[in-house]
């Protein structure tokens, strides 16, 4: 579902007929529009009488990708007589786009040094990429996947995170289109990925993206912040925006969009937390969570009538 724009988009596609008999005069059309609902292009796809059964082919969608110029959310739609559709969301980012973006004038480490004190003492900005190195949190295993059925039922074993609420109007994904929601395009950013237990931040801090916990603990965590710190303005993110950026077009085109906007006049935090609520971050832990019970769930208790 991810493409970069010197590729060609291909796509067969196939239907099932599962009515009783054949289905008569049937059009089926495709259509390719962005996340504003401008349509990229549209063709007849089939006309003619659709057998009973499944994996019928009807023909392979093509599309060139080259006219795509900036990171694009598109749908691709497919309907049948305009009664009936599927779509599919897919996203094209641009295979030129640098894999080291203009970062002069940010200080990037992997965990808040010496250096990056002393650069924050001056004003100046500092971009933590901090993937794998934080304990408070640590405790917390996310996948893409989300809880299994009830954490409750099976000792907390992993994974504990319910998917993450993301700030998609936040100036930082200017140059990443987003949903509200971690889509399949977030897959190489947050499975697996370490995050962030922000129980020392303000209450009413709110992080860029909040993996959401399972509902029994429901603890405040992050992947994405900023911060105003001593007289200079943090990012942090424990998703990887560093390694291996010339195969992860994804992460390629985060970093960039986090750099862009660092480098803007938008990034102005509005919460100020003193350098120990970061240094914390990787030195302590959160205490363990003991959610064992010998009583059963409400679901598998007899009912007493």
């Amino acid at each position: 579902f991810v493409f970069t724009n010197d590729e060609k988009l291909s796509v067969p596609i196939e239907i099932y007929n599962a009515f009783t008999s054949n289905i008569l005069n049937t059009n089926i059309t495709y259509s390719i529009s962005d996340d504003s609902l401008h349509l990229l292009k549209t063709d007849l796809l089939f006309s003619g009488t659709l057998p009973v059964g499944k994996n019928t082919q009807l023909g392979i969608i093509n599309y060139d990708l080259s006219a795509i110029k900036r990171p694009t959310k598109l749908t691709l739609a497919v309907h049948v007589s305009g009664r009936m559709q599927n779509h599919w969301e897919f996203w094209v980012y641009p295979e030129n786009s640098d894999t080291h973006p203009n970062d002069k004038g940010i200080y990037i480490a992997d965990t808040l040094d010496a250096k990056a004190e002393k650069v924050l003492r001056k004003g100046g900005t500092v971009l933590i990429t901090a993937a794998g190195k934080v304990t408070l949190g640590s405790d917390v295993k996310q996948t893409y996947l989300p809880v299994f059925w009830n954490t409750s039922w099976f000792k907390m074993r992993p994974p504990h995170t319910t998917g993450a609420y993301i700030s998609k109007e936040h100036p930082i994904f200017h140059d990443f289109p987003t949903d509200n929601w971690q889509n399949i395009n977030w897959w190489e950013l947050t499975n697996k990925v370490q995050v962030m237990n922000l129980s020392e931040f303000p209450d009413d801090y709110q992080p860029i993206v909040q993996p959401i916990d399972t509902w029994h603990i429901s603890r405040k965590l992050g992947m994405l912040i900023e911060a105003k710190v001593l007289n200079g303005r943090v990012i942090l993110t424990t998703m990887d925006i560093r390694n291996n950026l010339s195969q992860r077009v994804v992460a390629r085109q985060l970093r960039k969009s986090v750099i862009n906007y660092m480098n803007s006049d938008r990034f102005h935090p509005q919460c100020a937390i003193s350098p120990e609520i970061i240094t914390n971050l990787f030195e302590n832990e959160a205490p363990p969570v003991n959610m064992f019970t010998k009583d059963s769930p409400d679901e598998l208790k007899p009912k007493i009538k």
